[in-house]
């Protein structure tokens, strides 16, 4: 079946709530690239709490953890308008000196500095890519806040944003056909209950928004140009279009400001899709807050 799912029409044919095993097997490759790349993050953590690390050093050892898992290929360009060469991984660093680098508008020109270094409140993102069995590009995204510190204000930023996805994501499994403006409204009401306003931007897109959809393609190698397009193909989670999230995986990834802590911004990027079982979620971030002590973001 199929070169590459990529336009609005595509979606609407192969969104019937049954997913389509393209689709399956899609979502099979995001989830075990995902689930290993959350694997590496968690050991970053933990080098955190034992080491000075900077946030360059972070993003080394992100890489390094990955490559374990057999992660070496991405498809986000992190730092590369800077001259920043990052491997597809964001790692931004609040700091009493500067306490909003967190909230960058593009991770594209967001470089990794040698000189700002771990004080306890982070950003962490990776985009790896991997392969499966039969040649289906799967994306493993992430994308998380990490605060170890005790501050009760920021502590209770960062909650917000992670009960805000939960609501979310309940909300959307009781409906029968979720779609992308389902999504974009829900998250518009959640963020409203709790002071969070969305600053998640996209130059491919040209402005705000809260996700996208992970089209795919079926090829011999990871160096095969056509995985290089796939971004350029997302569609994207913006309140303007209402597509089907049964079409293909889709991130949920609103990255705001809260009114509790407006210096930096909080985020938990999220993977669903929907099938014949109802809405299906990739690996979270449950393994990582036991990794960083942030036991009490779910309590």
């Amino acid at each position: 079946m199929l070169g590459v799912i990529l336009n609005e029409a595509t979606l609407r044919e192969i969104g019937a709530p049954r997913m389509t095993d393209l689709i399956e097997e899609h979502f099979s490759g995001c989830y075990d690239t995902r689930a290993r790349v959350l694997e590496a993050l968690a050991s970053v953590v933990v080098r955190l709490q034992e080491d000075n690390v900077s946030e360059l050093q972070a993003v080394r050892y992100l890489e390094e953890e990955m490559t374990k898992y057999y992660l070496s290929s991405y498809w986000y360009p992190a730092g590369e308008e800077a001259g920043s060469r990052q491997n597809g991984c964001i790692v931004a660093f609040d700091t009493s000196d500067q306490p909003s680098r967190t909230s960058f508008n593009s991770g594209r020109t967001q470089a990794a500095s040698d000189s700002v270094m771990w004080e306890g409140f982070g950003y962490f993102y990776a985009s790896p890519q991997s392969l499966t069995s039969n040649g289906i590009v799967a994306w493993g995204d992430i994308g998380c806040t990490v605060y170890m510190g005790n501050d009760p204000v920021i502590r209770s930023a960062v909650r917000a944003a992670w009960e805000r996805n939960q609501a979310v994501l309940s909300r959307l499994s009781n409906m029968s056909a979720p779609t992308t403006l389902d999504v974009f409204l829900l998250n518009a009401d959640e963020s409203d209950k709790r002071g969070l306003t969305n600053i998640a931007w996209s130059a491919s897109q040209n402005g705000y928004n809260i996700g996208h959809c992970f089209p795919t393609t079926r090829v011999n190698s990871l160096n095969d140009r056509r995985v290089h397009e796939l971004a350029s193909q997302r569609l994207y989670i913006d309140g303007a279009t209402e597509l089907p999230l049964s079409g293909a995986p889709w991130s949920y990834e609103a990255r705001d400001h809260s009114d509790k802590y407006p210096h930096g911004a909080v985020q938990f990027h999220e993977v669903v899709t929907y099938g014949e079982d109802g809405l299906a979620r990739l690996p979270s971030y449950e393994q990582l807050f036991v990794a960083a002590g942030m036991d009490w973001v779910t309590v």
